[in-house]
């Protein structure tokens, strides 16, 4: 019912539910309508059943193509044959073109299909019915034995087969239909619904989503009480003196680790969700910005009451200022740092390829933003190289608007007092000194709350951003060419760099990872801004790490792409041409591409999405190119390598 909302878009509810009562019964899955599917770890449908349903997926809006990846993996030889059976008479009745992948079909199912395409290291060894491929066997002298079929035979002769099909091509040329072609290129069949529609069901699906995983929303929820009944038992009763001052502090810089770091064990559910997300987006199913704004609105009341559950019991039992305006200002912070948190998880489960990479991505972001919090090291301590890391701190803001909410009804009140030294009392520490010493004095009470509680809406927004840019540069590239995949690499986490990190030949634990991420990589694409008419310094950086012997930049297909003011980055990608001269990085010559960001026609929208069509165009290209050099280089190399290995021919370099 989800898919056929998006992809019966002209339907009637009473149509589309017709239409999968009809499909589901076609099928054979009428009997499981309300059955869980299953997953890794509770089983639902059997392994047949699950391979109908994906079927149905993706015919309940009639292509007139339909491609299947080995829709035979993983079942016995009964069910293979039933799905094969099945998608034969289907593509019968429904007069569809069916494409699939299989490995070593069985008698039975080869009497299914009627024309094979076997290939060999990427060439065509053999195009035609069955009947064609035993007459090219036969041609070449070879017999098939009667306990194979002819495809398993073909297999082991592939390469005299691709010799065979060289001298004797066998080409089929098909014209489609004009009414054909106009029906398959009806853009209104694959334009997205409304926003609204697209919200609704994304959020429906999110609602379902946490009943079924509500051990982990349970798990959250006993975690914040008992988090807040622990902390309120720690810290009971603080007094108003300076020792007070310091465990209120504590308090609070404590309670930013947790509420930040509670969020780590969604990491999971994110990463299997964004392959669903990753192939339903690239069918136009919907836009990215209707999943996320669908996730926000159905986790933020959740996060709220989490929020509550938290902020009750610490704020009361430890004795916080006890005015209700600002314990409900202090529930608001509990809540924006419970979201921003969740964003940041979600943010990290777009670019991590794993739970082990994300999880460790998780520590060292929050462990890098506590350092630079001002809590352990004052702003005027921390070297000027590492200041900006003070001005992005999550922790940073959230800490100061506590400490407004807690002080600023109390500037006036004396904390510790002494000795004026004629015998009478003064006062030594206020309110108002406890905010000087974070920078917070000159601010008035409305503008100094609204900074931090602003900023950290900001730092959600922002997360929220980064994931959908990410998912998109995922999905660009592969959508349009063969299995192509885009990984973003963070080059945040690299140290500067220092030769005396080196111990041993090996180097730190982040480089290690960033450098084998660029060794298994096929090509590289450089995005980056420009600074003072060259590379940014973190850019410049991760390339220096790289380039420490042994070099994992040499001989890597290369592309840039750049945004900025007048010239668009241009001069930053001229000087990493001539870096990459001594790299031995082989940078695609044309097209180039310098987004003149800040110049119209706008590029973005509101959304994130870029809407500009002769910048997503001109990227796509550079994309493009990239590939085809790629691969070119590849074939090169496996070319050169079989000539070096002939033992008649004789190389010298």
């Amino acid at each position: 019912m989800f898919s056929a909302k998006f992809r019966l878009k002209r339907l009637s509810s009473k149509e589309r539910e017709e239409r999968i009562n009809a499909l589901m019964l076609e099928l054979g899955l009428d009997h499981i309508s309300n059955s869980y599917v299953g997953d890794e770890e509770r089983r639902g449908v059997s392994g047949g059943e699950r391979k109908r349903l994906s079927i149905a997926v993706d015919v309940i809006h009639d292509p007139p193509i339909l491609l299947l990846d080995e829709p035979t993996s993983g079942l016995d030889s009964s069910s293979a044959l039933q799905v094969i059976e099945l998608l034969n008479s289907m593509a019968r009745m429904r007069n569809q073109i069916l494409i699939l992948t299989i490995h070593q079909p069985s008698y039975r199912i080869i009497r299914h299909i009627s024309t094979f395409l076997l290939l060999s290291r990427g060439k065509v060894a053999h195009f035609g019915t069955l009947d064609s491929l035993k007459e090219s066997i036969t041609e070449l002298g070879f017999k098939i034995s009667v306990q194979i079929n002819p495809l398993e035979f073909a297999m082991e002769i592939a390469k005299q087969l691709e010799s065979h099909n060289a001298v004797k091509p066998d080409v089929i040329a098909y014209k489609a239909p004009t009414s054909e072609i106009s029906d398959f290129n009806d853009e209104a069949e694959y334009a997205y619904c409304s926003r609204v529609d697209e919200v609704i069901s994304l959020s429906c699906r999110f609602f379902k989503i946490m009943y079924r995983t509500k051990e982990l929303f349970l798990a959250r929820t006993m975690q914040a009480i008992v988090g807040g009944l622990g902390l309120g038992s720690v810290f009971l009763n603080v007094k108003f003196n300076q020792d007070g001052i310091a465990e209120r502090l504590g308090l609070f810089a404590f309670s930013l680790s947790f509420l930040l770091s509670s969020t780590v064990e969604a990491l999971p559910i994110f990463l299997q969700e964004r392959r669903v997300l990753m192939r339903e987006s690239s069918r136009r199913m919907y836009r990215l910005s209707s999943y996320m704004l669908a996730n926000t609105l159905v986790f933020a009341p959740f996060l709220l009451v989490v929020a509550l559950l938290f902020s009750v019991p610490v704020y009361w039992l430890v004795g916080l200022n006890p005015s209700f305006t600002v314990f409900m200002f202090f529930v608001l912070i509990v809540w924006m740092i419970i979201m921003m948190a969740s964003s940041l998880v979600l943010f990290l489960s777009a670019i991590s390829p794993d739970f082990i990479l994300g999880n460790s991505l998780i520590c060292m972001f929050l462990a890098v933003f506590f350092l630079f919090s001002g809590y352990f090291i004052p702003k005027e301590s921390i070297p000027k190289y590492w200041i900006f890391m003070y001005y992005v701190s999550l922790y940073r803001y959230p800490l100061d608007a506590m400490l407004i909410n807690e002080y600023w009804n109390y500037k006036d009140r004396c904390f510790s007092w002494g000795d004026d030294g004629n015998g009478g009392p003064i006062c030594e520490l206020r309110g108002a000194d406890v905010l000087k010493n974070r920078g917070l004095e000159k601010d008035t009470r409305t503008s100094s709350k609204r900074l931090p509680s602003c900023i950290t809406p900001c730092y959600i927004a922002r997360f929220k951003l980064s994931t959908l840019l990410a998912l998109t540069c995922q999905y660009l590239l592969p959508s349009h060419e063969g299995k192509t995949k885009i990984e973003y690499v963070d080059i945040s986490p690299l140290p500067f760099l220092n030769t005396d990190l080196e111990v041993d030949g090996g180097f730190p634990e982040p480089v290690e990872g960033f450098r084998k991420k660029i060794l298994d990589a096929d090509s590289v694409l450089f995005a980056s801004p420009e600074y003072n008419y060259s590379l940014t310094g973190p850019l410049k950086n991760a390339i220096d790490w790289a380039s420490r012997a042994p070099n994992v930049w040499a001989d890597k297909p290369a592309a840039i792409v750049s945004a900025g003011g007048n010239f668009g980055g241009g001069r930053s990608q001229y000087h990493l041409r001539q870096v990459g001269v001594y790299l031995d990085l082989h940078f695609i010559n044309k097209p180039e591409l310098f987004v003149r960001a800040f110049e119209p026609p706008q590029k973005f929208d509101s959304d994130g999405n870029l809407i500009d069509p002769e910048t997503k165009e001109r990227l796509k290209q550079v994309l493009l190119s990239l590939q085809a050099f790629t691969h070119r280089l590849q074939n090169a190399r496996f070319a050169w390598q079989e000539i070096v290995e002939q033992p008649w021919i004789s190389v010298k370099i």
